[in-house]
């Protein structure tokens, strides 16, 4: 069903959250609904800030953080908040989202005070002669080949290994969302970003594997 932008704002709250949940093609409903409930969910987050000390900044993240998970899981049913009124039965439903990714941050920064151990990259295994060194020489020559392995990818695999990188310190696999995020940056499904990363991956292992024989 196609949603003209006149026929958008005349859905009431839960409407209009239904027709989010039920189209695929929903851009255009989906910035009608940011219209609608993107200021108060920051409203919202900035006073869970308040009160949990937190950086304004990291509620305003939780809030896009909330409306883009209600829309990627599309959830919402008729029935699933006992709360009588149009909007806030919505809002207590994104409330609830980002409740839970507040809790989120705060096992993630729970695990970094108590010196979670990350995970290793593909680059700690690199030049094995040079990984306890830090003179100039050592330094330059790790810099050099790292530069060089890089081109050896094409731009597509740069990015997503990259990206991967941000991400490799605290988990082993991209999220979903980063995940989903590459895939229409680059106009690919999220699958081929899976491929993309494990192809860069491998020849990344080969051309380290390369050079610390030669050395």
């Amino acid at each position: 069903m196609d949603f003209s932008q006149t026929k958008l704002t005349t859905l009431s709250d839960r409407e209009l959250f239904f027709a989010l949940c039920s189209e695929q093609k929903d851009g255009d409903i989906f910035d009608e609904f940011a219209k609608r409930f993107l200021p108060p969910l920051i409203e919202e987050c900035e006073q869970v800030c308040k009160v949990r000390k937190l950086d304004p900044d990291v509620g305003n993240q939780i809030a896009s953080d909330t409306l883009a998970k209600a829309r990627k899981y599309k959830s919402f049913q008729k029935d699933a908040i006992n709360v009588t009124g149009d909007r806030q039965s919505v809002l207590v439903y994104l409330f609830r989202i980002a409740i839970n990714l507040f809790n989120d941050h705060h096992r993630k920064e729970k695990k970094a005070a108590e010196g979670f151990v990350p995970t290793k990259t593909y680059f700690d295994d690199l030049y094995q002669q040079t990984q306890s060194s830090s003179d100039p020489e050592s330094l330059q020559y790790t810099r050099d080949n790292t530069e060089k392995l890089l081109k050896q990818l094409n731009s597509k695999e740069r990015m997503v290994l990259l990206k991967d990188l941000e991400y490799k310190r605290h988990q082993k696999y991209l999220p979903d969302d980063v995940t989903s995020e590459l895939a229409g940056i680059l106009k690919v499904k999220p699958d081929t970003i899976r491929k993309i990363r494990e192809r860069a991956i491998n020849k990344l292992k080969k051309g380290i594997d390369e050079i610390n024989k030669t050395s």
